[in-house]
């Protein structure tokens, strides 16, 4: 189905487009972030997508998770992301992982990506997903939330980003998150992935995007 991608043309260049469809791209989270960069990499027409999450779905998620509905509560979030995938566009091969990303699998899990987005919800698992990244050389795009705010940036190879982000000991500062603000967070995150495939360069690279949807401010901060 070419139609499909026509209104990708012009955005980006047809050999442009050539190369993201080629590509791999792992998404370690199915959750708020993850549902909707999935969904966003899914239309845009990214070769094959692994979708990486060992939890399941339950009732306080369908305030903001986009593949959370009523009938699938109790289901595995990796496994509803390869059944979206068929709906919204069978050409991207959508790969299930149904596991926690933990330092043991990790590197396993990313074999072969082209790029990574972070869709966790702990500083713990972001820091195992970064490492990994950076022994196998693959870019790494950050997403995280909190009530009203998001921040996203680019972590490339050698920058060590994510340790400025974060230390071993921090805790997330909340649960409480609107549907919006993964939205944003996530849009940002696959509009990133998608340069970076595409071979542009990142705007986002080596910096930290703040986002605050309850004053509309933003900032772009380098790390």
């Amino acid at each position: 189905m070419e139609s499909r991608y026509d209104r990708n043309i012009g955005a980006f260049e047809p050999e442009e487009m050539e190369r993201i469809r080629r590509k791999n791209v792992c998404i370690a989270g199915c959750g708020g972030l993850g549902g909707y960069v999935l969904e966003e990499l899914l239309r845009a027409g990214v070769g094959s997508i692994t979708a990486v999450d060992g939890d399941r779905f339950e009732e306080s998620n369908l305030n903001r998770q986009l593949l959370c509905t009523v009938e699938n509560i109790g289901c595995g979030k990796a496994e509803e992301a390869r059944l979206r995938g068929r709906k919204v566009n069978p050409d991207v091969a959508v790969r299930p992982v149904s596991e926690y990303l933990t330092r043991n699998n990790a590197a396993e899990i990313l074999q072969g990506a082209d790029a990574a987005v972070d869709a966790l919800d702990s500083p713990e698992s972001r820091l195992i997903l970064a490492e990994a990244c950076e022994s196998l050389k693959i870019p790494l795009i950050h997403g995280a939330i909190g009530t009203w705010y998001a921040q996203a940036a680019v972590i490339l190879p050698g920058s060590g980003l994510m340790q400025r982000l974060y230390v071993p000991e921090d805790r997330a500062a909340g649960s409480s998150t609107l549907s919006f603000v993964p939205a944003l967070c996530a849009s940002v995150q696959a509009a990133e992935t998608l340069k970076i495939l595409a071979g542009r360069e990142s705007v986002l690279a080596g910096k930290v995007l703040l986002m605050d949807l309850k004053r509309q401010e933003y900032e772009l901060l380098p790390l």
